[in-house]
């Protein structure tokens, strides 16, 4: 099972996308563990598969990568920002594959 960080600055959105996201899994009879939180809780994101970022914080990519080591996707405005669950957890999936 693929467990999966979603990381912003806010949250609204994300837990919305986050819902999403896992309706689409559901329905493809994909397991995975969703999850979401802000940039503070970096504690976390060591526990998780791959990270997902919300576009609002694409300026924390290269940190992240370079201190964690694992999978880290900038998540599409567009696929964000029209809470494209299906889209997104697709691009997850993928990357976290390579």
């Amino acid at each position: 099972m693929c467990s999966i960080l979603l990381v912003c600055a806010g949250g609204f959105s994300t837990s919305m996308l986050l819902q999403k996201m896992q309706k689409a899994a559901d329905e493809q009879g994909v397991r995975v563990q969703i999850e979401a939180c802000g940039t503070g809780d970096v504690s976390y994101f060591k526990h998780y598969n791959i990270l997902l970022l919300a576009p609002q914080t694409a300026h924390l990519e290269e940190a992240l990568k370079e201190q964690y080591h694992m999978p880290i996707l900038l998540i599409d405005g567009l696929d964000y920002g029209s809470l494209a669950g299906a889209a997104v957890l697709k691009k997850a999936l993928e990357k976290y594959s390579e």
